[in-house]
């Protein structure tokens, strides 16, 4: 059988398989090439949300324990703290940011997750309407539990926020 095979159907067969080979090779480094660019980007993603959340929990903290004494106080004041003010003007961007980054990632619990820090942001946002010109007031003034409020908020939209990254993203 072998004595009926010319050399150019042999050389043929050779090269055909060869090139073959050169490009299923070829098609696998593809592969692995895509999968670590999606890792990378997935990565990238994370590490942004990551930053804003940095900015969030910090400036969450100052407002928390700013904001409750500044609350709490006896003492009427002629405008709100600088702090207070800093943290807060910080604070919610970056909350809203890291929405709209989380949205870019791909996990398991992404809707209830970005779904938990907008309830907490919006009723945050509502707290800091309400306890703006609160300061301004009397502490007779002053709803009853609005300290306590701004802080039990504060500290659950923090609390909403340190659980990222999720199990999910196997960090």
């Amino acid at each position: 059988m072998i004595d009926r095979l010319s050399v150019n159907a042999l050389l043929k067969s050779v090269i055909g398989i060869l090139a073959a080979v050169v490009v299923v090779i070829l098609a696998l480094d593809a592969w692995d090439s895509w999968k670590r660019l999606n890792t990378a980007n997935r990565s990238a993603a994370v590490a942004e949300a990551s930053s804003h959340l940095f900015t969030a929990l910090h400036n969450l903290r100052v407002d928390r324990a700013s904001s409750f004494r500044d609350l709490s106080a006896d003492r009427q004041f002629t405008h709100m703290n600088q702090q207070i003010r800093d943290a807060r003007t910080a604070e919610m961007p970056a909350l809203k940011s890291i929405m709209v980054a989380l949205e870019a990632i791909d996990f398991a619990e992404r809707q209830s997750f970005v779904a938990g820090i907008a309830q907490a942001t919006t009723k945050l946002a509502a707290l800091h309407e309400e306890s703006a010109p609160a300061f301004l007031r009397p502490k007779a003034e002053r709803r009853p539990g609005l300290a306590q409020d701004v802080f039990n908020q504060t500290m659950l939209s923090w609390r909403c926020s340190t659980r990222f990254p999720p199990a999910s993203l196997g960090w």
